[in-house]
């Protein structure tokens, strides 16, 4: 399978870059032009503990994040300041602990989602309807909360025949997250490192019946999307969650289907220079792993990426090893 190393990590490399020089400058700026008011305490108090969280499910060991957390705990000039500038501040702080590249730009991109959501938002439950998702089938979503970025929390899918008002099956789940696109969910989009919807149809295992895979919160690597996945089931007349390929929809979002090679692909990463994609057919509603490929650039040899191949022959796995040329 052709990953194009070089170009991915050399693209990989230039991003940190120029995300770093925009955590060193655009930070400043933003919270001198910032018109924002001033975070109560409550509010304050909040953000703090959530981004405590946010670095917490980031690379950062639980050693890290702590000294992370010490600084913020320590601080006595939050009060008063707006979202922006407690987000200033605490980054600050950020860059004291982590002096990895990449590990600075993971928390980076996340605490610059937090700043995007604005401090009034619009809040309340909400109703959507997807009439394309599927040739069979229209989904309602109705969902705790929403503002001008997307909705989440505890959200209920309910599932119609086409031109019926009553639903043939109710999923309610605990969390959810729909991003909005012109105050509208998209469907079915599984863009890696960009937006992932929040049902994705198709068929999981391969039986040639429309499967349904439902958000259920950003639980993936990274903040990324993560899914529940739904086998239709004849006998049972509904959709029946498949434990199994859910687990393999919280790496980098939702898996990948290549109907027809009949496989599915999972991709996950460490940091800026590891990554690893997976492939899996699927026997008895059960994903079997047939492929496995690992991109290296944390090698001691900076000027090359160790690339390790495994692939199920006949039982057996054969490995391969192979080191390609990084670019500048």
């Amino acid at each position: 399978m052709n990953m194009m190393p070089k170009t991915r990590f050399s693209r990989t490399k230039s991003t940190i870059v120029l995300l770093i020089l925009c955590s060193m400058f655009s930070f400043g700026l933003m919270a001198q032009t910032d018109e924002g008011k001033p975070m109560d305490a409550k509010s304050l108090t909040a953000l703090v503990e959530e981004l405590k969280g946010v670095v917490s499910r980031t690379e950062l060991d639980e050693k890290k994040s702590a000294a992370v957390a010490a600084k913020w705990d320590s601080r006595k000039d939050l009060a008063g300041k707006t979202k922006t500038q407690v987000i200033d501040l605490i980054y600050e702080d950020v860059k004291a602990v982590v002096k990895d590249s990449g590990t600075q730009y993971q928390i980076y991109s996340l605490f610059s989602f937090y700043r995007t959501i604005p401090d009034s938002a619009k809040s309340g439950q909400k109703t959507f309807e997807l009439k394309d998702a599927s040739t069979y089938f229209d989904i309602k979503i109705s969902v705790e909360k929403c503002d001008e970025i997307g909705c989440s929390g505890e959200a209920s899918f309910a599932f119609y025949n086409k031109n019926e008002t009553n639903p043939y099956q109710v999923i309610d789940l605990l969390d959810t997250f729909i991003g909005l696109e012109e105050d509208k969910p998209s469907v079915n989009r599984t863009m890696l490192y960009d937006q992932q919807s929040v049902v994705n149809i198709g068929d999981f295992n391969f039986d040639g019946i429309e499967d349904v895979a439902i958000c259920d919160g950003q639980n993936g690597a990274y903040g990324m999307p993560s899914y529940q996945v739904y086998l239709a089931s004849n006998p049972a007349g509904k959709f029946v969650n498949n434990k199994a390929l859910s687990d393999l929809a919280h790496g980098l979002g939702m898996f990948q289907v290549i109907p027809e090679k009949k496989k599915i692909v999972t991709f996950n990463k460490s940091g800026c220079c590891w990554h690893i994609t997976e492939e899996y057919s699927v026997a008895n509603n059960r994903p079997v792993k047939i492929f496995e490929e690992v991109e290296d650039a944390t090698i001691k040899d900076e000027t090359k990426i160790k690339i390790t191949t495994k692939k199920l022959v006949k039982g057996k796995w054969q490995t391969k090893v192979k080191f390609v040329k990084r670019e500048p």
